[in-house]
This record gives structure tokens, C-alpha cells and sequence, in this order.
């Protein structure tokens, strides 16, 4: 089972946010989810994703191991490819919408806080 956290950035929280740490969460990521019931999953570590298989687009935040955005790619849609460099040690996918809505851009720093 994965953890739930919430990521704080900019000054907003997102709740409910999945954490995929094992192997078969980082395969099976968002496949078995709808849109109207997604909301984060943060996959780590991974530096590069697909939306091979899934049904609706997401938007992808890639972060270094410090928790700083290095890319950002919005309203990715199904069966695309992103890349998120060399420094990349965390991959947050999100609705489509939330980098807009978050204001995030390369450059912000999130923390990750674990529910209990």
C-alpha cells in the first residue's frame, strides 16, 4: 500500500497525494485510476514517465533530490513520453490544470509532508 502525503508549494497544499516508493507502484502509477478520483502521485525516485495506457492527461513536475522543481510539462496527454534530466529524483504527476493553479515553475522548492 502506498503512503498518502501532502506536498506544500508556493504557499498551497495538496492533500491526498500518493507516494509510490516500491517498484510495482512506480509500474502501476495511475493506470487503475480515473480522472475524477486522481489526485498526485509523487513516484520516487524516477527521472522519465509515460502515459502509455492512460485515459485522460495529466500535468508532470520533475524535482531533484532536493526537492526543487528542475522541468515542468503541462496537460500531458495519453501515450506521450517526458524526460525530466539528469537531476531529476522525484516526479509529481497532478491533474491537468495544477501547474497553472499552483503557479509552478522550475526553480520552486516543495516539501513533502507524510499523513499519518
Amino acid at each position: 500500500m502506498s503512503l498518502s502525503m501532502n506536498i506544500s508549494i508556493n504557499g498551497h497544499e495538496i492533500e491526498r497525494v500518493k507516494h509510490a516508493q516500491h517498484w510495482r507502484q512506480r509500474l502501476v502509477g495511475l493506470l487503475t485510476t480515473s480522472e475524477s478520483s486522481f489526485t498526485g502521485i509523487v513516484i520516487d525516485p524516477c527521472n522519465s514517465i509515460h502515459t502509455i495506457g492512460m485515459r485522460y492527461p495529466i500535468d508532470v513536475v520533475f524535482a531533484d533530490s532536493d526537492h526543487v522543481v528542475v522541468r515542468v510539462f503541462k496537460n500531458v496527454r495519453p501515450f506521450k513520453f517526458c524526460l525530466g534530466g539528469r537531476n531529476a529524483r522525484y516526479t509529481v504527476e497532478l491533474p491537468t490544470g495544477s501547474i497553472e493553479k499552483y503557479d509552478i515553475n522550475a526553480g520552486n522548492s516543495f516539501q513533502l509532508n507524510v499523513n499519518d
